[in-house]
């Protein structure tokens, strides 16, 4: 699965966009500061936005009948609302903001995907990556130029034994429902374990025994004769590091966390910890949606951008 946005030939950003539009202005440079609501309703109309220009406040509203479309992702998509009056009521009133809309659940369920990197070493000159990229060729034009999803069973032997280890989840609203939709499809077989091949790095998600093994299935892979001839001498998490211990100190260290955060303005039932129904709709709120990662409630075993396409495709 390539899921590389860049021409390989050019180096150049490959985009959807049409330049011929006439109903699409991109305006640059401009962070949104707030939603603005209608003053003719006692409900929350959504009718514009005010956003910030080289410090200057401008605001555009919309037609009648018209949406605000909130994509400003994961993060900054919940950090809009809550300055707009719509958010925990508790948290907008400790940031002195009057409350438009009671919506407890912006801003949690926040999830990402947890990596480790097993980087392999290799030499080359200088001069030769000058030389190919500038005929687009070699491995630093490619970029991410690989995903490959596989269920725990197919890395190492003891799956089960890891998996029935995962540990209850808590009570917060909602976390119940995704745990057990967690469990079943892990229980299925389905992959969930993810691996990006990218120019001396190989990347892959979740906790300590459990990424442990993958982190010894990647080592191996790059010992294969294919891969052999490209990375030669392995550098993490090293030779030395041989039992699960060993894997779990190292990961502790080195492992961190991707930008593929989503959830934080999760598509679930209100009283499940939601802020937008099935049709994308900010609860409490009329004319507002939200279009970006931020109300995907699960993390995909994904990448995340081809997640985020096919939403937007669908809406």
């Amino acid at each position: 699965m390539d899921l590389t946005t860049v021409d390989p030939k050019t180096n150049k950003r490959i985009t959807s966009v049409a330049g011929s539009r006439t109903n699409l202005k991109i305006v640059l440079n401009a962070s949104v500061f707030r939603i603005l609501p209608s003053l003719d309703s006692d409900e929350f109309v959504a009718n514009g936005v005010e956003f910030l220009v080289d410090g200057q406040k401008h605001a555009v509203l919309t037609t009648l009948g018209g949406e605000v479309i909130l994509s400003a992702g994961t993060i900054n998509s919940p950090k809009i609302l809550e300055l707009s009056g719509i958010g925990d009521r508790t948290i907008l009133i400790g940031l002195g903001i009057e409350t438009k809309v009671d919506l407890p659940a912006v801003g949690t369920n926040v999830q990402l995907q947890y990596a480790p990197y097993a980087p392999e070493e290799r030499t080359i000159s200088s001069d030769q990556v000058r030389a190919r990229s500038a005929n687009g060729e070699g491995l630093f034009t490619l970029g991410i130029v690989g995903v490959m999803m596989a269920p725990l069973s197919a890395i190492t032997d003891r799956a089960a034994e890891i998996e029935v280890n995962i540990p209850e989840p808590d009570d917060v609203p909602g976390n119940a429902e995704l745990y057990a939709e967690q469990v079943a499809l892990m229980q299925e077989g389905a992959a969930n374990a993810e691996f990006l091949s990218i120019p001396g790095f190989y990347s892959f998600p979740s906790a300590s025994s459990y990424v442990g093994h993958k982190v010894r299935f990647v080592v191996c892979y790059v010992e294969t004769p294919i891969l052999e001839r490209n990375c030669c001498t392995e550098v993490k998490p090293g030779p030395s590091a041989q039992t699960d211990e060993d894997l779990a100190l190292w990961l502790n260290k080195h492992a961190t966390t991707l930008h593929h955060a989503c959830g934080s303005c999760s598509m679930l039932p209100m009283d499940k910890g939601g802020v937008v129904d099935p049709e994308l709709r900010v609860y409490g709120t009329k004319g507002l949606r939200i279009l970006d990662l931020s109300v995907i409630p699960l993390i995909p075993s994904a990448h995340t951008q081809s997640v985020v396409c096919a939403l937007a495709e669908q809406s």
